[in-house]
């Protein structure tokens, strides 16, 4: 009995000899963690150097295809600008036809502004709306209007050349009686003159087109004789629709004064939420950049403007290229300079 004692005191650990064990097995448990977490870490910085390596392959594979269009619209721009005076604008129009939805040409004469494709831009510089000048055979209404106050004379004034062969002195005869309409109260007489000057389609009064005029002052009249809500933005659609379809060709200034009455409108009587287009901030970068560009070109001349210089929008992180080529040609001297502004070299536009 006491050597089985004895057998069983002798197999029995010290507790030394159990810590120690404990403590030898954690140490390799910790260890094989450790490096089991290297080996993970290695063969995710492997995956990330494969990820890279892949995605700068596709990359240069990318900017040798849009260097290789690039270069071949260049060869295409200068074959247009080599070209007759007589043809150029349908080469541009058939030039401009192809390219992306952020690429332009812009083509300078002596005296406008030329945009390919039309109406690809919200706005345009000022320097492409012609000049207004106001017709002289009004001057007797608008002394009866506002030097004498004489709101039923100077309305049958007007009326007089509502129906006049000219269009410029027709339109702006239905906008100075639409006015005085609305002046002496007779708002439903304003309306049906700003529906007749609807219209007058693209005239030009002051830079702004007759026809959005006339739909403003329309809606705003109605808006203020009790119109429905439903009624009320079956006439603001055309306003918001023309302006984000860029019906018509104005200025940065005018936009946005008319954007800004259409959305104050619609909010205030209109049931549903301002139908903004999803593409409408970037036709407005479009449209600044070209803005921009004019503006330095205008400023500082062709001698610094030169090709391949960037203009850059605030918080864009791509700058918008500018390439520029000049003609020069002895059978129109008026077409000296051409300029075609790059939409998004990473899209490959002109």
């Amino acid at each position: 009995m006491r050597a089985l004692k004895t057998l069983q005191s002798w197999l029995q650990p010290s507790r030394r000899v159990v810590i120690g064990f404990v403590s030898l097995s954690l140490l390799l448990v910790a260890l094989l963690l450790f490096l089991v977490m290297r080996l993970w870490r290695q063969d995710q910085a492997l995956e990330q150097q494969r990820i890279q390596a892949r995605l700068e392959i596709a990359g240069n594979e990318i900017a040798l295809q849009l260097e290789a269009a690039y270069s071949r619209l260049l060869q295409r721009f200068t074959a247009l600008a080599s070209g007759g005076p007589d043809s150029l604008e349908s080469s541009l129009l058939d030039f401009s036809g192809s390219l992306a939805d952020d690429g332009l040409v812009l083509s300078w004469t002596e005296s406008k502004l030329r945009v390919f494709p039309d109406r690809r831009l919200l706005y345009v510089p000022d320097h492409s709306i012609g000049i207004y000048s106001e017709p002289y055979q009004l001057k007797q209404g608008l002394e009866l209007e506002y030097k004498q106050g004489d709101l039923a004379a100077a309305a049958e004034f007007y009326r007089g050349y509502c129906d006049a062969s000219d269009p410029q002195l027709r339109a702006e005869s239905l906008l100075n009686l639409g006015r005085v309409l609305f002046k002496a109260g007779r708002k439903q007489e304003a309306v049906e003159a700003f529906n007749d000057l609807m219209q007058c389609g693209e005239i030009n009064i002051s830079g702004i087109p007759a026809e959005l005029m006339a739909i403003e002052r329309k809606a705003t009249i109605l808006s203020e004789t009790g119109t429905s809500s439903l009624d009320l933005q079956v006439e603001i659609t055309p306003l918001l629709r023309g302006l984000f379809e860029t019906r018509w060709n104005i200025t940065r200034g005018i936009f946005d004064f008319y954007l800004q009455r259409a959305v104050a409108l619609w909010e205030d009587f209109a049931i549903e939420e301002v139908p903004y287009p999803p593409d409408l901030e970037r036709r407005q970068r479009l449209a600044e950049i070209v803005t921009q560009f004019v503006e330095r070109r205008n400023s500082s001349g062709w001698n610094e403007a030169q090709s391949g210089q960037e203009v850059q929008f605030p918080g864009e992180n791509t700058p918008y290229q500018v390439v520029i080529l000049r003609k020069h040609t002895r059978k129109a001297p008026y077409l000296k300079k051409m300029a075609s502004c790059v939409g998004s070299t990473q899209r490959g536009a002109v």
